[in-house]
């Protein structure tokens, strides 16, 4: 649970392209978050000359109406007063009128977009904030400068502070900090991604956005298992990231077991880059979409055996039931299912908030990786 509001630079400063990159980047940050009245809030301001209310933490209680509000955002224009928008946002959003939870003691995260100096005072009114319990994060893009960002950040600074180079890539750095996690944990994580002929090629270019937002080490199955990138494959997410966009779709039938082995063996090996020898976390992620042609238990059971975590991803019609005996324990931990493949993304940050529990370096803390 958390209440979310975003202050968006809208000046002329900004400039039509970049604010076009704005709209995709908060749409990216929410398309991960799980949105509902009683889950994630999320409010929106956008300010130039004035700030103006976009929508209110008690507008929307669905993601797909911010989504389509947002692809519509229009762009103000006009000077770049952060602190009129700072204190527009503090008292007209995160109030209990507006459907702020504080009260309730929700998470109150404020995220700001901003391009360049302001041509107002910033530090009482970001002071404010904070004091009042407000998480901040800033997010300079352009010729945006770190004197600015640090007056009105949370501390930390290198958690809440960020500079544009890459939108997408930001999203996967500010989630796990404003979800109230941090980077000191550390995890092996494999993904098992099911590219059976049952997936097909339109849903499995689904699986490859989820694994965007998620990623680490791929292997694939179908009738044969495959790594296609290993642990010590690549030292870069960048790279990962590149791969997973052609990443190819295996077809086949569906053999987990077989999957489940492989990793096993093949993967979870110090020669491929486990670092279970320092007691970092092993963690395996399967995502399918059916039943398995092979017994899986027998190699779930070898894999959970060995010390890995194991969470398994059902897709449409797939049953409880399999997902159970791939799983580790509690099932209602590490079992998760979605109606399709295009609510995959919505997977993303709860599993990536299951697993800040079961991050050693975390456990009893509520952080995470």
């Amino acid at each position: 649970m958390a209440d979310i509001v975003f202050l968006v630079d809208g000046s002329a400063s900004i400039g039509l392209e970049n604010f076009q990159q704005i709209r995709e980047f908060v749409s990216l940050l929410i398309g991960n978050l799980e949105v509902a009245a009683d889950r994630i809030r999320i409010g929106l301001v956008q300010y130039s000359d004035t700030p103006h209310t976009e929508f209110s933490l008690n507008t929307y209680q669905n993601k797909e109406d911010i989504l389509r509000y947002i692809q519509n955002l229009r762009y103000k224009t006009g000077g770049t007063f952060t602190g009129q928008g700072l204190e527009f946002m503090l008292k007209q959003h995160f109030v209990e009128t507006a459907g702020s939870r504080a009260q309730q003691s929700v998470p109150q995260i404020a995220i700001i977009i901003t391009g360049g100096e302001s041509q107002d005072e910033v530090g009482s009114q970001a002071q404010e904030l904070r004091q009042r319990g407000i998480k901040i994060f800033t997010i300079g893009i352009k010729d945006a400068k770190e004197t600015l960002l640090r007056q009105i950040a949370s501390e930390p600074y290198d958690q809440h502070i960020y500079s544009v180079s890459d939108f997408a890539a930001l999203s996967n750095k500010i989630l796990p900090f404003a979800l109230g996690c941090n980077e000191t944990a550390q995890a092996d994580i494999v993904l098992l991604v099911d590219s059976s002929g049952s997936i097909g090629a339109s849903d499995f270019e689904e699986v490859r956005k989820f694994l965007h937002a998620f990623v680490d080490t791929v292997v694939l199955y179908s009738d044969f298992p495959r790594a296609d990138v290993y642990f010590n494959t690549f030292n870069d997410k960048t790279d990962i990231l590149r791969y997973i966009s052609s990443m190819p779709y295996g077809r086949g039938k569906t053999y987990t077991g077989a999957a489940l082995k492989f990793a096993e063996e093949h993967v979870f090996t110090k020669a491929r880059g486990s670092r279970r020898d320092h007691n970092v976390q092993q963690v395996a992620v399967v995502v399918t979409d059916g039943k398995s042609t092979d017994n899986v238990a027998r190699a779930a059971a070898a894999l959970r055996r060995s010390g890995v975590t194991v969470f398994a991803l059902g897709i449409k019609d797939t049953e409880e039931d399999d997902l159970r005996e791939i799983a580790s324990y509690p099932h209602k931990k590490f079992v998760f299912s979605v109606e399709g493949f295009d609510k995959l993304n919505s997977l993303s940050n709860i599993l990536t908030k299951t697993l800040c529990s079961e991050c050693p370096q975390n456990q009893g803390r509520g952080h995470q990786d």
